[in-house]
Parts: structure tokens; sequence; C-alpha cells
């Protein structure tokens, strides 16, 4: 039914909860997964929405960088533990999260998204509208939210 499986991971639990329901997924149906993390725009960080306002980060970035390197090692150990039939790549993207994981699944020809509910924007998310709405809302195929 399945070919690709797309997973966003922050490292929420919710999002790892998501990364399980996907491996069962394509483990069933023989689909590829595909596990990706966003680096936010630092607007997105400072001041909760996508404003693209300019401010010198390289360090910030930098280790934001290698803390969502260990996030999809971490998810890429686990697949390979649980399902090690499975086809599975990662991709560290940065940018506007939704629309990094929108892009991504486009151009990858994503069969079905699992996330998570909510991950680990927090309030500003609940304010704002959440990464999981946003895709809910503007991608054309199936889509499953895991709590």
């Amino acid at each position: 039914m399945f070919r690709k499986i797309l997973v966003p991971m922050d490292g929420s639990e919710p999002s790892k909860n998501a990364l399980l329901a996907a491996m069962e997924s394509a483990s069933k149906w023989g689909a590829e997964l595909l596990i990706v993390s966003v680096i936010p725009s630092v607007s997105a960080l400072l001041f909760g929405g996508e404003e693209d306002i300019m401010v010198n980060t390289d360090e910030h970035e930098k280790q934001l960088e290698r803390v969502h390197m260990i996030v999809l090692d971490d998810a890429k150990e686990m697949v390979k533990k649980d399902h090690p039939e499975l086809k599975v790549s990662v991709s560290l993207l940065k940018g506007r999260v939704p629309s990094a994981i929108l892009d991504v699944s486009y151009s990858n020809d994503i069969d079905l998204i699992v996330m998570g509910s909510r991950g680990l924007m927090g309030l500003s998310g609940w304010l704002l509208g959440s990464t999981s709405r946003h895709i809910v809302e503007h991608y054309t195929k199936p889509i499953l939210i895991v709590k």
C-alpha cells in the first residue's frame, strides 16, 4: 500500500512514538523509511514565527546541527535494531519546519507521513498553530498523527 514513509523527528516523545508506528507500517508494507530532522529558522526559535529576521548565530547553529544529528542517528539505530530488514535513510534539513517537511515529502514522492502530534516547540506551537496541523492542512496524501 505504501512505498515510502516519512517520519519527522525532533527528539520529543510523540516523534519517537511516530517512529515506532512508522517502523511497524513500513515492515508490514515493505516500505522505505525516510527520517528527517529540521533545524528551524532562527526567527522561529526566537520569536515563534516564520519571519525572516537576520541574526548571526553560527555557533548556535552548529550546536543545533549536532543535536539534530544525534536524534537522526538514534532513530536510524532504533530502526536497524528492531527492523534490520527495512531500508532507512536520514536527512538533516534547515529552514521553516513545516515547509521543509512538505518540500521533502513532495520531492521524494512520500506516500505517508507519520509524525508526532506535538513536538518540542511547546507553548509557541500551541499559540501559533502546530507543525502537524500545518502538514495536515497542506499535504495531499495520507498522514498519521501519533500522540
